[in-house]
């Protein structure tokens, strides 16, 4: 089993700093993120995964998201596609609030295939492009560029 290094890099945070400002995705304004890159990747097909951490993690994490990108992949791509999957992941951070005014944190599934809101800024080929990229970083035949997720 290969071993995964988990690398914490400032400019993930950056770049999620600047998509939150121009997404105007004001909701994210007191979320604690933690932005990981995993090395040398989350699986074969997944470029990026957010995910609501347990009880114990927040508390001895101190965030309430963690946003993992495969270290392998991100480094392969485009300026502009690093910029979608952020907005992507960032997309499925989910607060809503009970009937106490507590807040909730869930993640948020697709509202298509993808998000709208990705869609109607960037259109349906970025993630042709990204299943270019990552098919060619892992070698992939037709039947496995497929797979490839965010």
């Amino acid at each position: 089993m290969i071993s995964k290094t988990f690398i914490e890099d400032d400019d993930l945070g950056s770049l999620a700093e600047k998509v939150i400002k121009e997404r105007k995705m004001d909701w994210l304004a007191n979320i604690k993120l933690k932005l990981v890159l995993v090395s040398p990747s989350i699986s074969k097909t997944v470029v990026g995964k957010c995910i609501k951490p347990s009880h114990e993690l927040k508390y001895f994490g101190k965030f309430d998201y963690l946003i993992e990108f495969s270290e392998d992949l991100w480094e392969s791509l485009t300026s502009e596609l690093k910029e979608i999957v952020m907005y992507h992941e960032l997309l499925h951070v989910n607060i809503t609030h009970d009937k106490k005014g507590n807040e909730k944190h869930s993640i948020l599934d697709h509202n298509i295939k993808d998000f709208s809101e990705i869609i109607a800024v960037y259109g349906i080929e970025w993630f042709d492009k990204l299943k270019t990229i990552v098919s060619s970083v892992r070698n992939f035949d037709t039947k496995e560029s497929g797979k490839v997720k965010v």
